[in-house]
Formats: C-alpha cells, structure tokens, sequence
C-alpha cells in the first residue's frame, strides 16, 4: 500500500483509493494510529468519542464500525503477545515505546467502542440538532420525516395556491403552462432545491410584462374576427409553403377564444416584419394597422425568457422558504438535516469551535458521492479548528456516479485544490496481475475522465502474482478484458431491435460458457452461472437480458435498487388488510378475495356472489384474520395468511412467484417495525400506500428488495447497484453511452460552468444556451466513462 504510515495526522489531506487499493483497511489503520496517538500532534491519543468517521450507506457504515471493531481487537491481541502478522500493526508495534499504556489505549476503545462515532452523513447531522438545538435556533422537540418529498409536496401546494393567486393574467399563463399542478411544480424543482447559487440563463427579469398588454392582446384577437384578417391574408400573395399560410385556420380558431396564451407561437407569425419574409418573391405583403399592433405585441412578449426564468427563480426561493417554515416548525427531513447543520456551522462560530473541540479528527470515506453542503460542514468545522486537527477526505473521482442523487464531482476537485497533502493508493490488492495490467492498458489515456484533465487515471501495481490460469480459453490463457463487435458493417437498426440482438448475443456467450463441456475456464473449473454478473443501465436492459437467458435455459435474477413498497404486491396487501379492518364489510372482502395476490378463482368468486352461506364463511375467515392482528400483530398475521391461503404452494409454482413471497414475507417485517411507531391500523395501511416512489434521498437499505432464492443464478444489476461488488466474470451489453441530457421546459437541466475567474458555477438553462448544453453533454459523456 504506498501510503506514508508515519506522516503526520493534522491538516486537511485527500487520498485517492481506486478500487480494490484497500481503502477501508487504510482506515482502520489510520482508526489505530489516532487511537494510540501515532502522528498525531503532541501524541496525543484520541478516544473513540472524537474520531468521526462519516461514510455514505447505512450498511457501509455497519461494515466499517464492524471492520474497525475488529481492527481494534487484532491489534490489542497483538500487543499483549507483542508479535503480529498484520503488516501494519507489527509496525505499531515495533515503534511502541510504551506498549503497556498502548494497550490500556486499546483496551478503553474496546471498552467504549460502542459510543464510537462512525455514521453516515444524515446520522451525523441529526445527531448535531439533537446535541445543539440552542445553538442551531431550532426547537428543542424535533421530529424527522424520512420522505422529502411529502414536504416538498406541502410546500409546493401552498406556494401554487400563493402563485395562482397573485400573478398578473399573463404571467399567470406562463406558469401554468410550466406547471399545471402542485405536483408538477415539486417535481420540477426537486432537482434545484439542494444546488446553493443557482445561476439562471436568461438572466431573470426585474419586473413582469407591460400592464397593458394583456388588453392589447384582447383587442388584437377581437380584430383580427371583427375585420376578417384570415380572408385578408388568403388573398394575398403569402407563399403556399409558408407557417403564415398554413396556420390561418388555426389563429382564427384562437382568436375566437378568451385564452391569451402568451408562449403562443401564432402570435409571432403575422407581424409587419414577419409578413415581409413570407410573400412570394417580389410581392410587397398586405398592410393593416393589425400588423403593426401585433409587432408591439411580438416586442413586449420577446421578454418572455427572462419572465419565465424569474418564475423559476421567484418559485424556487418561494420553496425554500416555506421549507424553512417547516422546519421552525420542528418538522424535519433528511434534507434539512444538511442545510441547518450547514447553515449553523457557517453562520455560528461557536457551535463550529465547540464541533471541532469535540472531533479533532474527521475521517470522510466515498468522499466522491458528496456534495456542496457536506463539504461545507466538514470544511467548516475543520477550519474552526487549530491547524493540529485532522480532516482526511477518502474517495476516487473515478467512481463519483451518483450526480442523480446530489453528488457533486466539482466538489471533490474543489476539497483537492483546498487540501495541503494529497496521497494516492496505488497497490491493487483485489485483481489479479493480468486485469491490473489489462485495466491500466485501457484506460491510461489522456483526458478520458475530464477535457481538463483534472481527473487523471493512476496506474496501479498488482499484488497477485501473474496466474495464467486464472483465466482460460481452451487450456490457454485467455485476455482478461474482451470487446464483442459481431456486427463488423455496423448495419443501421432501430433502438429496439440494436437492444434485443446485444441481449440475444450475450445470452448466447454466457449459455455457451456454462456448458459442461465448454473452452472457457475459470481455474481450470467449470464456470458455474453465480459467479457471472451482467451490468446494465436501467430496468428495460435488465428485462431484456433476464428473458433473452431464460429462452436459453439460463436462470437469472435481477438485483435492483428497487424498494419493496413499490411493489404491486404491495397495493394488493393493503387491500387485503383493509378488508380485515371490515371483516363484514362485502365489497371490501370481495376486493381481497379477488386479489391476484389470493388468486381466488373466478367460480368461487360468482359464488360468493349467489351463496349467503358462503359469503358468511368468507367474513368468519377475515373476523379470524382480525384477531390475530390485534392479540399477536401484523407480522403473524401475515405469515398466518401465507399459511391459510396456501400462497406458498400456488406462487412457488408459478414464473415470478418467489419474488412474491419474498416481497410478503419483506413486508410483513417492515409493517411490523411501522406499527411499533404508527399509532393505528388505518395509519399503518396508509403508511403502506402512500407514495414512496418520490423519496429518492431516503432509500433505506430494510426496504430495497431482497433476493428471491440462494440458487446458482447470473446476477444483472445495475452499474450504479454493481459498485462495490466483486464477480469472476463481468459482462457489459450495453456498453455504448446513453442518450445526452434533454433539456424540457419543465424539468431543465442544471449545467456546471467555470467563470472568468475559474469558479465553476451552477446554471440552469432555460433558454437551451449552446456553451450550457455542450457543458451537460460533456458532464454526462464523462460520468458514462466514470
């Protein structure tokens, strides 16, 4: 591992760990080193209770408070026989000059590991309100909401009814054009509301349009009726082939209305200057005073960019606000956990030294998935501090592919130029020799991650031995990266049909190489089908891919970032247990009943409908179901259902039907973790229904999807799912780019663009500028090769 183990542990320093460098073990041992006061100012050794370690996942932060723990242990272990094989801890060792109170150092951080302070970035956050609400101006009772989006959806709602009810006609238009309903509106502004300093392109406008041209406009359509226009312009000699032709029919119909529609395009067709472009060649164009009323209109309305990009502007600050509002409110989402912390570390000197005082050394691991606000607060606290404490940023620019969630690539170059030592981990301690040196080949190029360069790729060193048989292709060794072009004419196909044949070609390979009697061998063994995993893009590719396998006899099984509340099966249970809240209640026992999750058949159905008797059992059979949720819970009401239904034998039968059971068993669990804080049963069954879908900030690992079975099946996932995972063999189908980023009217894109002093800046552009759309195109092409 080429890092400096006797540096010193002050200042701000940015490792970069590509994959398999040993980052975590990197961590922990520096974990040991501040906990025997190795390298750090004054030799000071730290308690557990001021090392803050931040990672980005719930689960990822299990691990590594595990992967510490356990660290601590071998080397207390370690002293005590004053020997170890452990590289790192032999060295702590050696160069211990008081290894008794080394010990007793390790032994008070086994003793009071349990108050270490390991959390993902939320957690931490929380954990400032909770410690400093004084301090923060926040009430002292809070309560989190762990569904941004239900706030943003209140916020919106209110803002829209303000919105609606204060803007001049025209204005008005335009913004019902963009946003028709509250929803429309929180989905539009959902990806703006995290971005600090938003730049607007157009620039916004300072006032709205002329008061009067509302009434201008009115006037203009009366005429154009009232002294027959349209017949005017069809005598003419407007060319035949020209949009002033061919939309007289349509601006007749739209004169004969009320609607002024200001982002109208006919309004622009018919003006003095206009017609001058669209009559025949050497034919002067009609004149009518309407002509000349419809240029001061086209003028006043040429403000429309800047109009609607104050709209944006006035409705986004609008959001933030009523947010604010929220959480004065003690109402808070993870969100806002970031924006208070950031805002007081910043605003409030105090609560930033008091912060430092009790952190003097912040570990940050997957540094590269953070953003402006978490920088901020680390960066805050940090330099709040003397220069003897630490702030370690652990990441690699290579893997920052989550810009869908917030994650900022500039600000990870930004902690670079601001961090006083920079190290990289070159030792690849995962591959073997051969992908090392393949990997380093393919991707040692210039400028391949960033046209400037500032993202570079480091060659790593193997710590395997070369091993040629590894991988083996007729008993030779076979190269550890190949590139499949089976279509050397590169013949012209649609989306669709370029899609299925990828799929149908790798589907082919994979059934080939699981073939008793196959070429290619993983040390020398049959290549059996779970050490095989296939990346794609999204859930289309995946679909594809899954049936392309099972039409080969290939079984496979898709793992997805996918939550098990946005299930069908999840409406079909609450429908289920909502007729168990009304044992008595027909239609709602028929609803259950008719479930495809039940699968009632359809003769029993219309029997039900015909049989009082029957009718009668079925209400026994859901009176039964009610007592069991009220005397043992939720849970073994479910796994009770499973049982009396005989879901278990219907769906095990069937195509897809342990993904079923899975998900049904997956919620038994998290309602009965819900009921424990939901103070009825209807709350519990609206809890399940509600929108989940929208909480792309709140993803908790309980409620992603589980595998179905531990059988011998490919994996698919997703690039984004894949990272961190490691397989024999890796295949990409679909490895071309994907689509540039489109820029609609209602949802655009946020470009990143340095100015003339190099600050890079964030833009959202509304008015489709080109140097903004090249920097989205380019921002996006360079995530893909990441």
């Amino acid at each position: 591992m080429s890092f400096d183990h006797t540096l010193l542990l002050r200042e701000q320093h940015l490792i970069e760990a590509s994959a398999g460098t040993g980052k975590t073990h990197l961590i922990t041992t520096l974990y040991l080193r501040l906990i025997l006061g190795r390298g750090t100012p004054e030799g000071i050794a730290h308690r557990v209770q001021n090392i803050l370690v931040v990672t980005f996942t719930i689960a990822a932060t299990q691990e590594l408070k595990n992967r510490i723990r356990s660290r601590i242990k071998l080397a207390h272990d370690a002293f005590k026989q004053g020997a170890s094989e452990d590289a790192e801890i032999s060295g702590l060792i050696a160069g211990s000059a008081h290894p008794e109170q080394d010990l007793e150092y390790l032994k008070r951080a086994l003793l009071w590991f349990d108050e270490a302070k390991i959390f993902t970035i939320h957690g931490f956050c929380a954990r400032v309100i909770q410690d400093t609400s004084f301090e923060a101006g926040l009430l002292f009772e809070q309560r989190l909401d762990a569904h941004p989006h239900d706030a943003l959806t209140r916020a919106a709602q209110d803002v829209f009814r303000n919105l609606m009810s204060g803007l001049p006609p025209l204005e008005e238009a335009l913004a019902l054009s963009l946003w028709p309903t509250p929803d429309v509106l929180a989905s539009a502004m959902a990806p703006l509301i995290r971005v600090p300093q938003l730049h607007f392109s157009p620039a916004p406008a300072t006032t709205g349009f002329p008061s009067n041209l509302p009434a201008q406009m009115r006037a203009a359509k009366e005429a154009w009726i009232a002294e027959d226009i349209t017949a005017l312009l069809r005598r003419s000699d407007i060319r035949k082939n020209s949009k002033a032709w061919h939309r007289l029919a349509e601006m007749e119909k739209f004169c004969q209305n009320d609607i002024l529609a200001p982002d109208q395009v006919l309004w622009h067709l018919w003006t003095t200057s206009a017609l001058k472009t669209q009559m025949k060649k050497g034919f002067e164009p009609p004149i009518h005073p309407l002509f000349d009323a419809l240029e001061v209109i086209q003028t006043a309305l040429a403000r429309q960019g800047q109009v609607i990009s104050w709209l944006w502007q006035t409705n986004l600050e609008a959001l933030r606000a009523h947010l604010i509002a929220q959480q004065t409110q003690g109402a808070l989402t993870l969100d806002d956990l970031l924006t208070i912390v950031m805002h007081a570390v910043i605003e409030q000197p105090l609560l930033a030294k008091t912060l430092s005082q009790d952190y003097p050394a912040i570990l940050v691991d997957e540094f590269q998935d953070t953003d402006q606000q978490q920088y901020a607060i680390f960066k805050g606290i940090h330099q709040a501090a003397s220069p003897d404490h630490l702030l370690m940023l652990i990441g690699d620019p290579k893997q920052a592919i989550y810009s869908f969630r917030g994650a900022d690539i500039h600000t990870y170059l930004k902690a670079k130029d601001d961090s006083e030592h920079q190290h990289s981990l070159q030792t690849n301690w995962r591959s073997s020799a051969e992908l090392v040196a393949a990997t380093n080949r393919l991707f040692d190029q210039h400028q391949l991650f960033s046209m400037e360069n500032r993202i570079a790729f480091l060659p790593s060193l193997a710590n395997a031995k070369p091993n040629p048989d590894a991988l083996t292709l007729a008993g030779q060794p076979a190269p550890p990266i190949w590139f499949c072009i089976d279509d050397p004419e590169f013949a012209l196909r649609t989306q669709p049909q370029d899609r299925a044949r990828l799929a149908a070609k790798c589907a082919d390979e994979i059934a080939s190489w699981l073939k008793p009697d196959a070429s290619l061998r993983v040390n020398h063994s049959q290549i059996r089908a779970e050490q095989i995993a296939l990346l794609t893009r999204n859930r289309l590719e995946a679909e594809l891919l899954k049936a392309a396998l099972q039409q080969r006899g290939v079984d496979s099984v898709f793992l997805s970032q996918d939550k098990v509340l946005e299930q069908d099966v999840t409406v079909e249970l609450a429908l289920i247990l909502n007729a168990v809240l009304t044992p008595r209640h027909r239609p709602a026992v028929l609803s259950a009943l008719s479930t495809q999750l039940l699968q009632t058949p359809l003769q029993k159905l219309q029997a039900l409908l015909q049989d009082t008797q029957a009718l009668n059992r079925a209400f026994e059979t859901f009176t039964d179901y009610q007592r069991i949720w009220r005397g043992r819970g939720i849970a073994a009401l479910i796994l009770h259902l499973i049982k009396d239904q005989n879901l278990a034998q219907r769906w095990l039968s069937q195509a897809g039907g342990p993904r079923v059971l899975t998900n049904l068993r997956h919620l038994a669990e998290l309602l009965q973790q819900q009921s424990q804080i939901t103070s009825s049963r209807e709350q519990l069954i609206a809890w399940l229904i509600q929108d989940h879908q929208q909480d792309t900030q709140s993803v908790e690992d309980t409620q992603q999807l589980r595998l179905e079975t531990d059988a011998d099946l490919v994996k698919i996932m997703t690039l984004h799912g894949a990272k961190g995972l490691e397989f024999d063999i890796v295949c990409l189908p679909f490895a071309h780019f994907g689509k540039p980023p489109a820029n609609a009217a209602n949802k655009p894109l946020v470009c990143y663009q340095a100015n003339q002093a190099g600050t890079i800046e964030a833009w959202v552009n509304l008015d489709g500028r080109d140097d903004l759309k090249q920097a989205a195109v380019v921002a996006q092409q360079e995530e893909d090769m990441r």
